[in-house]
């Protein structure tokens, strides 16, 4: 099971996987005999979705921003040499 959001407490047998993936197994023998899995998981409110996101919207922000800065200076820097030919 793959949940959206950080798990501070569950009980599942297994460890955590990557941060947020959790898993239980039951015997076939359990589950043709109709014995129930007892699952539960407690989940932060937050979705990690939304950090996600955030994040990728920063990076592109700050390439974007690197750009411009980059290509001003470049332009910046030609107008510096045509001015000083110029004269």
């Amino acid at each position: 099971m793959h949940l959206p959001s950080e798990i501070p407490f569950n009980n599942s047998p297994k460890p955590r996987q990557r941060g947020n993936i959790l898993q239980w197994e039951q015997p076939l023998t359990d589950r043709l005999a109709g014995v129930p899995l007892d699952i539960e998981a407690h989940l932060e409110p937050k979705s990690i979705l939304y950090s996600t996101l955030l994040l990728f919207a920063g990076t592109v922000v700050a390439a974007a921003l690197t750009f411009a800065i980059a290509i001003w200076l470049v332009v910046r820097r030609g107008r510096n040499e045509e001015a000083r030919s110029a004269t």
